[in-house]
């Protein structure tokens, strides 16, 4: 983030910042800093300090942040290396959904992967077959 200042120093026009938070750990603003220099869901309050310090200009002094992609795979999966069980999945899903409702800074928070799609991936809200996992419901109702 601080290498995207022009070589003028200035900031760069931007409307929003995006980011994909992905995490083998819970979301919670209280979890200590990931270690390096990863940001995930529990640093996005960190990561708007360091958005606005570094891409802030005086027309948009406080850019939002697009979390465009995020998942929280229930079994084995090639494109991550962690796996919870689905009912932590949804509780994950949950807390993201409250951090992501809570701090002012966020827009808007997206998923990756509706369906699971073996043997890729396995972040998908819903089974191959179409069965809803608890992450579905919480995804639905948060």
């Amino acid at each position: 983030i601080e290498n995207m200042r022009l070589p003028s120093g200035r900031a760069p026009r931007l409307d929003m910042y995006g980011h994909n938070p992905f995490s083998n750990r819970a979301p919670n603003l209280a979890n200590p800093p990931s270690r390096e220099n990863i940001i995930d869901f529990s640093d996005l309050a960190r990561l708007t300090r360091l958005v606005e310090r570094n891409l802030g200009t005086p027309h948009n002094p406080r850019p939002k942040l697009f979390i465009s992609e995020w998942t929280v795979p229930t079994k084995y999966d090639q494109e991550f290396n962690f796996w919870v069980d689905p009912p932590v999945q949804a509780q994950w899903i949950t807390a993201g959904l409250e951090i992501g409702r809570w701090l002012s800074s966020i827009y808007a928070v997206g998923w990756i992967h509706l369906y699971d799609e073996p043997p890729l991936s396995y972040g998908g809200l819903l089974e191959v077959d179409g069965a809803k996992k608890p992450g579905y419901l919480a995804w639905k109702d948060g």
